[in-house]
């Protein structure tokens, strides 16, 4: 009878300790190498962390602003801090969507389906 009281109570402790486990939440770990990203405002700030980042993770990145003098010097820094050579620059206003599909267009034969936008600017862009 004690023996079935304690099982009572340990089962649904154990099940509970269970479902506590399996439902914790868990840092999603997204495979970048292989892909391409286009960070808009990748010149500076959270955007030039976000190309070295992905950069360092194996992606290649294009880092995409107005002015070229400083995407020249971001991607000499992203080069220095990832093994990738191939960061491409592109000086565009982003807010230019003929511009914008000029600089895919670019890169189309490396973009492939696998490709990402991102926004540095917190605009919602990121598809």
């Amino acid at each position: 009878m004690a023996a079935a009281l304690l099982l009572l109570l340990v089962l649904p402790i154990s099940l509970l300790a269970a479902l506590a486990f399996l439902a914790r939440p868990r840092a999603a770990h997204i495979r970048l190498k292989g892909r391409h990203f286009f960070i808009k405002e990748g010149s500076n700030g959270i955007g030039i962390a976000m190309a070295t980042a992905a950069a360092r993770e194996g992606a290649r990145v294009s880092i995409l602003a107005r002015n070229l003098a400083r995407l020249e010097e971001a991607r000499a820094a992203i080069q220095c801090d990832s093994d990738r050579s191939d960061v491409g620059v592109h000086a565009i206003d982003v807010r230019d969507t003929d511009a914008m599909a000029r600089a895919f267009q670019e890169a189309g034969p490396v973009v492939g389906a696998r490709s990402r936008r991102s926004s540095g600017t917190g605009s919602g862009d990121t598809h």
